[in-house]
């Protein structure tokens, strides 16, 4: 806290009156910068949705500062239960909120069948870019974008 109250240029007690301790405030930034209070894009399609919810993933681990802590935040949050709790909380569930807006578009534009299981699709959506960025530092690239969106559509399709 005090680091991080150095660097805000405030006192320690500014930070305690908004946070009580370090996991709260850590669990606020996490949201700030992962969630969006927008809906999902609503480009007329699955197709067209999975892409543009496949392009913000990228665009979001791509950000320096995401990149260097998303490894460390994900261990962390297997070691510290409350972590885990607030970031489930605060960016798990409205990022599935979310994914659910675009499988509810697709079912009623009668693209895909109204089973499909969110959780899943979500997983889907983002396990590939977290892999990609712990495995190799980077986010992933155009063709291997493209590559995960035909692999989507395809399996949510049939």
């Amino acid at each position: 806290m005090n680091a991080v109250a150095e660097r805000a240029g405030v006192g320690k007690a500014a930070l305690y009156r908004r946070w009580n301790s370090k996991l709260p405030m850590v669990v606020d930034v996490v949201a700030a910068v992962a969630v969006t209070d927008s809906d999902p894009e609503n480009t007329g399609s699955l197709s067209g949705d999975l892409r543009a919810a496949l392009q913000e993933v990228r665009d979001l681990l791509a950000q320096p500062r995401v990149a260097r802590i998303l490894t460390d935040l994900v261990a962390s949050s297997l070691r510290v239960p409350e972590l885990a709790a607030g970031l489930r909380r605060e960016v798990s569930e409205p990022r599935r909120r979310s994914v659910r807006q675009i499988v509810d578009r697709a079912v009623a534009r009668g693209e895909i069948s109204g089973g499909v299981d969110v959780d899943v699709v979500l997983d889907l959506l983002a396990g590939p870019h977290v892999i990609r960025l712990a495995t190799s530092g980077a986010a992933m690239d155009d063709a291997s974008l493209a590559a995960l969106h035909r692999l989507l559509v395809r399996a949510l399709s049939s």
